[in-house]
């Protein structure tokens, strides 16, 4: 398969171009002298070669597909390495968006991408924010060799859409999620499949160090919701769309802007106020928290649905604590600012 592959890939190319084998099933072929609106041509046209063909094996002639990622060498693109990684995105993309495609990563910059532009205060966060600081840590993940009827009854029992699949060192193979799990179920004997013949392995992760603005900007730009990220090739936590938007929300409301015209009793109002909210949020949490152990001593068996709905439970209360934290903040300068203010009035 793939040598026949390899042969009408070279066929379709000139003698300037080069054609390598890149990795498992993949190919990677450099264009010389192209732009990317020719590129997408020539994949297309490629593409559709390889889709007509017919591969005689053991009697039986094999149909194959292929999905394609073009990408341009640009003025920001400094080595082949980034020339490739870009082509991978959208390769990427197209094998997430239903495979037999062509998709190019200029596309994917046209549509999605937001600019940090503006106010130079609303890009620090991202410069300075790491994958580890905002991710959502994984509590549990799937294994490989469990069977895709073990895999529903986790997506159902810990209330979850997909998860990362790990091998029996705990590293990252894959990733599984609902949509595959139905894609087969309706199959003979899919519910004994095992997880690793099912799963997605093209897993787009990043490391825990890797800055936020470059998980920002990826998800802005491609169809996916969620990033894995791992440590030294262990899932540690997951970053999606909310991830971004709830961090960033909490970091706006700690550093925006506060009212100006406060009043010392309305600020002195506005705080018993945002206190008793906040004094009941932690009430809350320490229930949770409470309940968690109750739980925990009770459960006759298995512990861990109790323990990742509460945690999860808890985890929303947190991330609630945090953004009541803004408005408590906000109150006490506005009271110092509104004395402040009194004070240098009666002074003068």
């Amino acid at each position: 398969m793939l040598k026949a592959v390899a042969q009408r890939v070279f066929e379709s190319c000139r003698k300037s171009d080069y054609v390598c084998r890149y990795g498992g099933e993949e190919f990677c072929v450099l264009l010389t002298e192209t732009a990317d609106s020719a590129a997408l041509v020539w994949a297309e046209r490629t593409r559709k070669a390889l889709s007509e063909m017919r591969i005689e094996c053991d009697r039986h002639l094999l149909k194959i597909s292929a999905s394609f990622g073009v990408s341009q060498m640009l003025d920001d693109t400094r080595t082949g390495e980034q020339l490739i990684d870009l082509a991978d995105q959208a390769l990427l993309v197209a094998k997430q968006s239903g495979r037999d495609r062509v998709v190019a990563y200029r596309s994917l910059c046209d549509n999605g991408g937001l600019q940090l532009s503006g106010s130079s205060q609303f890009a620090s966060p991202f410069e300075e924010a790491r994958a580890r600081n905002v991710m959502t840590t994984l509590v549990a993940c799937l294994d490989q060799n469990e069977t895709i009827g073990k895999a529903a009854e986790f997506f159902l029992r810990f209330r979850i859409n997909s998860s990362p699949v790990v091998d029996e060192h705990g590293k990252l193979v894959g990733i599984l999620s609902e949509k595959d799990v139905m894609a087969i179920m309706l199959e003979p004997g899919s519910w004994n499949r095992l997880v690793r013949d099912v799963m997605k392995t093209n897993v787009v992760c990043y490391e825990e160090e890797t800055p936020v603005k470059v998980i920002y900007e990826f998800l802005c730009r491609v169809t996916l919701r969620r990033v894995v990220i791992v440590k030294e090739g262990y899932p540690t936590g997951l970053v999606s769309r909310g991830t971004l938007l709830r961090w960033f929300s909490n970091w706006l409301s700690i550093h925006g802007h506060l009212p100006a015209d406060l009043n010392r009793e309305q600020a002195a109002l506005d705080y018993a106020n945002r206190r008793a909210l906040l004094t009941a949020n932690v009430r809350s949490l320490a229930k949770s928290a409470s309940d968690l152990e109750r739980s925990v001593e009770e459960a006759e068996d298995d512990v861990l649905p109790v323990l990742i709905d509460a945690a999860s439970r808890m985890q929303e209360q947190i991330n609630d604590l945090l953004a009541d934290s803004r408005h408590f903040l906000q109150s006490s300068q506005a009271r110092f600012d509104a004395f402040a203010h009194e004070a240098e009035n009666a002074l003068a």
